[in-house]
Parts: structure tokens; C-alpha cells; sequence
């Protein structure tokens, strides 16, 4: 029987989501998506291989729940370009030194270059679920043996 590390099953299942896509979103960063497994994802979220199962049955299935928490965060957001504003304006009151400075701007465009890697693999990801869609409900041309 599994071990609970939280204070109920949903707080368990919570936790463990939450470890999974901090995984999910450093390995696609590090390697991107065609690079790694789902028993990568569960071994760098501290979970048996076994047990991602339980909660996605496939790396696309992950991508998609990924995509989807990603974008709850941002709709969250009711005026972007107000939120936008008022980001940099909380920026430029602290009192940066040059060093600082550089660092956040580093950290800010790997930060994009992130978003941007994740997006170019969820593309290519939808690309293939439609393909596997299409061939499983027969829409597709099928391969014969010779």
C-alpha cells in the first residue's frame, strides 16, 4: 500500500502532482520532450515508476495536464497588459546593482526560452495524438505487410 506524506489522499494526490510537473518542466528544459520518459519524470519527482501510471497513463496525457495547469495560471491573470504594467513597475522599485540587474535578465530570458521550448513540444506533441487519433479510429492510411 502506498505511503500518504500529507494530511489526506487529495492533499497526497496534490503534492504529488505538483512534484511531478516541477519534474516535467525542469527535464523539458534540460533535454526537451522526445528526450525523456515517464519513469524519468518519476524518477526525479521521487515517485516509482509505477505509481506515474496512477496518475498519467501516457507522457502526452502529462503534457496535456501540464499545459493545462500552465494556462489556469495565466487566466487568472484579468488584465495582461495592467498586470504587465504593474510587474514592472514593482521591478523598478527595488534597488538593483549592476549584478543583479544582469542576473534577472539572464533568469528572464531563460525563463522564455523555456515557455518557448515547451510550446514548440506541445505542438509537436499535439501533432502526434491527432495523428494517433485519426489512425485509431481508422481516418488514416494503414501500413500492410508485404
Amino acid at each position: 500500500m502506498p505511503r500518504i506524506t500529507e494530511g489526506s489522499i487529495e492533499e497526497h494526490k496534490r503534492a504529488a502532482r505538483a512534484r511531478v510537473f516541477d519534474a516535467f518542466s525542469r527535464l523539458m528544459y534540460e533535454r526537451g520532450y522526445d528526450a525523456i520518459t515517464l519513469a524519468d519524470i518519476a524518477e526525479a519527482a521521487g515517485m516509482a515508476r509505477t505509481s506515474m501510471y496512477n496518475y498519467y497513463p501516457s507522457k502526452e496525457a502529462l503534457l496535456v495536464s501540464y499545459t493545462d495547469s500552465e494556462m489556469d495560471r495565466f487566466d487568472e491573470i484579468s488584465s495582461p497588459k495592467r498586470f504587465k504594467e504593474d510587474y514592472r513597475a514593482l521591478l523598478d522599485t527595488i534597488p538593483w546593482n549592476t549584478t543583479e540587474r544582469e542576473r534577472v535578465a539572464v533568469e528572464a530570458v531563460e525563463a522564455f526560452l523555456h515557455n518557448a521550448a515547451i510550446f514548440r513540444d506541445l505542438d509537436a506533441a499535439r501533432a502526434v495524438t491527432a495523428w494517433g487519433r485519426s489512425h485509431r479510429r481508422g481516418g488514416g492510411r494503414r501500413l500492410r505487410r508485404r
